[in-house]
């Protein structure tokens, strides 16, 4: 725990949570009666309600109403029912109700995180649904702590509500910030008593969950991204555009059939919709799955719409090349600060704008993905930030980069290099000199030498034919680069 974490830790203004959470966290730590569970609960009578309330909703489909908390203890267990009332009594201490706009956000992305993790937890056949609940309510109480205590955390966490960015990405590298929510959740909860399997997941649910390290499975912790990443996607307007993509990344990154994936998709709206008001969560602004898709693909031709007016606009003896220097000055991206790169969504933005002129021109794409895949430092095997590699990466390849062409993050180890007129073998040859360049990048730290080994993929758009949306193309140099990882080789998408 750093010292920034210790401050707000520290601060008198830190939220604290209900009695009957504290004395329900105090049952968890150790193996409690139902009596005395139940005692707990029954102290707060509106918290028995609001039990009741959810367990016989849709959400459930339970075959018969539930009158009793003893039933309810019946039908889904002791320790459900704790996990129930937790959830409850967490959002009753911390949640405002005449909170910021963005807070409502907050709370309408916790509550899908939960259902989706319930959810993910039935298909996949790992974990404590009730307990996933939990956890992905809970998850990114950091955030709220953070948005609670200072005042500069704000417009960070409206430009991710409004879609600006991924949330740990924007947090990163946000100058002078010294934290992150997934960081600082871990340590309140900590603090409050909540298991250490719990804490641990909360800390890391931003991670896939590969290795096996720590005090939480990866198979939970790669449950509990996956749900954060359908709320973000499903519940916050500004990840509408990915919501087409949203059923197939599911199945390959959890790698489960797509039907019952497709059936939590359709379900999932509604059941926050459901269940909100027993939260008194507001949750009007929550849509249909098919509501989303159609208002993603209405973004998705707007933005088309657009590029192609702007193509209008522009000369009409432009070839080749030229006149994509004009059609990115048209377009407002932002950068990283400490890095210089486009975001993954203003790479989306680019290729949108990109691809009619390059089908309108016949000037091909390339896109290359190169991932940082390891990275240990000397003796002691400390793992470096993917950012403390990203700028000596750059630096080796910055040879290869022309004005015209564009370089953004993927994710926090992955970079694109975006290419234009450039397609089969001049692709190829040029990922072929940049693999060289930086196969075995080594690079001087403040701690000694480290020893970077780096993958690379590849793939082409040509006018006319296939892959001529952002995902496709995207999705092509990935599938590439995970080949590359088996063979060692620069591999090119066929």
């Amino acid at each position: 725990m750093n010292e920034v974490e210790k401050g707000l830790l520290a601060s008198p203004k830190l939220p604290t949570i209900p009695v009957v959470a504290q004395r329900l966290l105090e049952l968890l730590a150790r193996e409690a009666s139902f009596e005395e569970i139940a005692e707990a609960i029954a102290a707060d009578p509106g918290l028995t309600t609001q039990i009741l309330r959810t367990v016989n909703s849709a959400a459930y489909g339970l075959p018969r109403e539930i009158t009793s908390l003893q039933e309810a203890v019946v039908v889904l267990g002791a320790n459900s029912v704790r996990s129930i009332a937790l959830s409850f009594a967490f959002v009753r201490g911390l949640r405002d109700p005449q909170g910021a706009r963005d807070l409502d956000a907050h709370w309408r992305a916790s509550l899908m995180t939960a259902l989706a993790a319930r959810g993910l937890t039935r298909i996949l056949g790992v974990w404590d649904r009730e307990e996933a609940f939990l956890v992905g309510m809970i998850a990114d109480v950091g955030a709220l702590v953070l948005f609670d205590q200072l005042e500069e955390y704000r417009p960070l966490f409206s430009r991710f509500v409004s879609g600006g960015g991924d949330l740990a990405e924007l947090e990163r590298h946000e100058p002078g910030l010294g934290t992150d929510h997934a960081e600082l959740g871990g340590a309140l909860l900590r603090s409050w008593g909540f298991p250490p399997q719990i804490c641990d997941l909360v800390k890391r649910h931003h991670e896939a969950g590969d290795s096996d390290d720590g005090l939480s499975t990866p198979m939970d912790r790669k449950a509990l991204n996956a749900a954060w990443v359908c709320a973000r996607t499903l519940s916050l307007p500004g990840y509408g555009h990915e919501t087409p993509e949203l059923a197939r990344w599911l199945t390959d990154y959890l790698d489960v059939p797509a039907e019952p994936i497709a059936g939590l998709l359709e379900a999932l709206p509604g059941e926050l919709r459901e269940v909100a008001g027993a939260f008194e969560i507001p949750a009007d602004e929550q849509r249909s799955y098919q509501d989303l898709l159609i208002c993603a693909n209405e973004q998705l031709r707007e933005m088309a719409l657009r590029s192609e007016q702007r193509f209008q606009e522009l000369s009409a003896s432009d070839t080749g090349r030229s006149g994509f220097a004009d059609l990115r000055a048209s377009l407002t991206l932002n950068r990283e600060p400490r890095t210089g790169l486009l975001s993954r969504q203003d790479l989306d933005a680019v290729l949108v704008a990109y691809l009619p002129r390059a089908r309108q021109r016949r000037c091909p794409l390339g896109l290359l993905a190169i991932e940082i895949h390891e990275a240990a430092l000397g003796r002691e095997g400390e793992k470096l930030d993917p950012d403390e590699l990203v700028r000596p990466l750059l630096d080796r390849i910055s040879r290869y980069v022309r004005d015209e062409d564009e370089v953004a993050r993927l994710a926090p180890a992955r970079i694109g290099l975006l290419l234009l007129d450039c397609e089969g073998a001049d692709l190829l040859r040029v990922a072929q000199r940049i693999h060289g360049a930086i196969h075995s990048l080594g690079l001087e730290h403040r701690r000694g030498p480290a020893e970077v080994r780096v993958a690379l993929g590849g793939a082409d758009v040509i006018p006319s034919r296939r892959r001529t949306s952002p995902q496709q193309l995207i999705d092509a140099a990935t599938a590439a680069l995970d080949a590359s990882y088996e063979s060692g080789e620069v591999r090119l998408a066929r």
